[in-house]
Parts: C-alpha cells; sequence; structure tokens
C-alpha cells in the first residue's frame, strides 16, 4: 500500500461509530501525574502502533520526564472517547475525526501532524472520467451521469465531491445517478472500465497508488476537478493537561521529531534510513491549529450529509 494511502482508508468515522460508547478504547480513571496516555489506531502495515511510533514516544518520554503508555484502538471511535473521557491525553485522529470529536463534545487541540516534506500539509478529492471521454470536461459536465463515490464515511472520496457538485449548482441526490463504490481504488476501477461515467477519489489512488500496483496506466483516467485543500490528519491533545506539558508536547513534535532534526542531532545516520514516526517516507511533523479544519467544517455546512451530525455532551 502506498505510504499515505491508509490516511484515506482511516481519515473519517461515521457519528454511529463516534457515539457507540467507548469499549474500543476502555474506560477508568485519567491518566496519573507521571504518565501520558498516547492512542492511535494500527496501520495495516504494523500492529503495534507503539512500534510505529517508537521515536514519539521515546521523545516525548525525554521531554516531558513522563511515561507514555500506547494504547491501542481498533477505530478513531476509541481514539474520541478516551480523549473525551479523559482516558487519553494524546491522540491520532483523521482529519474528518477531529471535527467531529470537536463536534460531539471532546475538549482538545491539535498540536501538529505528520508531513512526507516541509510544504503545508494537505491532499486534494479529485473528480475523474475515462482519460478519452470528450464529453466531460469539468464537473459542471457530472450532470446526468452515473457518479461514483467511494464509502459514506469518506472525507475526500464522498463529502468533498458532494460540497465540489453543490457549488456547481448540482444536487448530488437528484441531478447525477449516484453510485457508491466502497473504496477510492473501486470508484476508479468503475469508472476505468465504464460502470460509472465519472467519479471520485484521493489524489494519491490516482496518481501514485493505482499507477504503481498496476491497476491503471496513463491515459486512463484523466482528473477533470480538483477539490480546495484537505488538512491532514492531526495529533491532538486533551486542553486541561498542565499548560506546561502541552506546550512540552507540541514543541518537541515540531521542533523535534523530523528528519533534519534528527539527523543534525545524531539520532539517525541519514535521511533515508531514519523513521519519524509509521513510514519512513514521512519527513517529521509541522505545526497545525483548529482554524486549518475550516475546510471541512465548511462542507458539513454546505452538504449537511448526516456524517456530520453530532451532539453535544
Amino acid at each position: 500500500m502506498h505510504r499515505r494511502a491508509l490516511r484515506h482508508l482511516t481519515a473519517s468515522v461515521g457519528i454511529g461509530l463516534l457515539l457507540a460508547g467507548s469499549a474500543a478504547c476502555g474506560t477508568g480513571a485519567a491518566s496519573s501525574d507521571d504518565t501520558l496516555v498516547f492512542a492511535a489506531i494500527p496501520s495495516e502495515e504494523e500492529d503495534n502502533p507503539r512500534q510505529s511510533y517508537q521515536k514519539v514516544v521515546e521523545r516525548l518520554e525525554e521531554a516531558t520526564g513522563k511515561k507514555v503508555e500506547v494504547k491501542q484502538t481498533t477505530n478513531y471511535n476509541g481514539v474520541i472517547e478516551g480523549l473525551k473521557s479523559g482516558t487519553v491525553d494524546i491522540g491520532v485522529l483523521g482529519p474528518f475525526s477531529y471535527v467531529l470529536a470537536k463536534k460531539v463534545g471532546a475538549k482538545i487541540s491539535p498540536v501538529a501532524v505528520l508531513a512526507e516534506d516541509k510544504k503545508q500539509p494537505t491532499y486534494l478529492s479529485y473528480g475523474i472520467t475515462q482519460g478519452d471521454n470528450k464529453d466531460v470536461k469539468s464537473i459542471k459536465d457530472f450532470e446526468g451521469k452515473k457518479v461514483c463515490f467511494g464509502d459514506p464515511a469518506s472525507t475526500s472520496s464522498y463529502l468533498f465531491p458532494r460540497a465540489g457538485l453543490k457549488d456547481n449548482d448540482i444536487d448530488p441526490d437528484k441531478d447525477v445517478k449516484p453510485v457508491m463504490a466502497g473504496a477510492h481504488d473501486l470508484s476508479i476501477l468503475s469508472v476505468k472500465s465504464g460502470k460509472c461515467d465519472v467519479g471520485f477519489a484521493a489524489d494519491t489512488y490516482v496518481e501514485h497508488t493505482m499507477p504503481e500496483k498496476g491497476r491503471i496506466k496513463k491515459g486512463d483516467i484523466k482528473v477533470v476537478w480538483r477539490s480546495v485543500p484537505i488538512p491532514e490528519s492531526p495529533i491532538a491533545v486533551r486542553n486541561d493537561l498542565p499548560k506546561k506539558v502541552r506546550n512540552q508536547i507540541s514543541s518537541t513534535l515540531v521542533d523535534e521529531l523530523n528528519k533534519d532534526w534528527l539527523v543534525k542531532s545524531g539520532e539517525c545516520k541519514d535521511a533515508e534510513s531514519c523513521v519519524v514516526a509509521s513510514d519512513a517516507a514521512y519527513w517529521g511533523y509541522l505545526p497545525i491549529e483548529d482554524k486549518d479544519y475550516a475546510p471541512i467544517r465548511r462542507v458539513c455546512a454546505v452538504t449537511k450529509d448526516k456524517q456530520c451530525e453530532g451532539e453535544e455532551a
């Protein structure tokens, strides 16, 4: 799997999961004064998130003087419920699940986001059609067409596309023939085969994942619409942690957990072999703020989709 593909599989969570309770993360007392609880779901490549975030854990322990306990959850519901209840102090969330977490009452702030380079960490939703389709030149031409979406809980293959259609005066329920392909790759393949006239998928699937797997070749697909930049997945911390600890967490992530600093400090031999978190392809962490997730809130306001619904606890 391409290094960014997993993000699109786990970047969002339906409100039914979010409100389903805290069984995935467990309940109990908040972390002690000498311990911080870090929660993440395992990546496809790693069954144990402590392995994926080993360097993060080590640096946070050194900076704060506290033990960092890694708690594995099966989905973002566990991270959200833990942050909300106080049994988790630091959590890795998807961009959409972060917005939903705030909506249902989690008192948290995003402090850093893992990026592949030093540029602003964002990605795009693509509107696509067959490479030789001369009748579709832009999203305005999607009206009346059979349109493939990915999954209803997906940020970039469902929510942002629906907003894009509405922004172009196309009702995504009445003015097109919607087809739920089930995933980004299936949406792309359905467009390629002609099962759908047009469709939506995340940029990395169109540009990297599917070509690298040999499932599409140059000319099979053309991009006719690009969304506004979508923010990447944040690490969030509970607001009621001591200010000193919150500052230590954010400064450590942003200032020290990147390949440049780790090589300069001698913790890594070279950038190629240095693994900051999850995958050697990532450069490191960049700062992120709550306002950076305004595009997701706007999409929810435009679409009024049920995925965006929440209940303040």
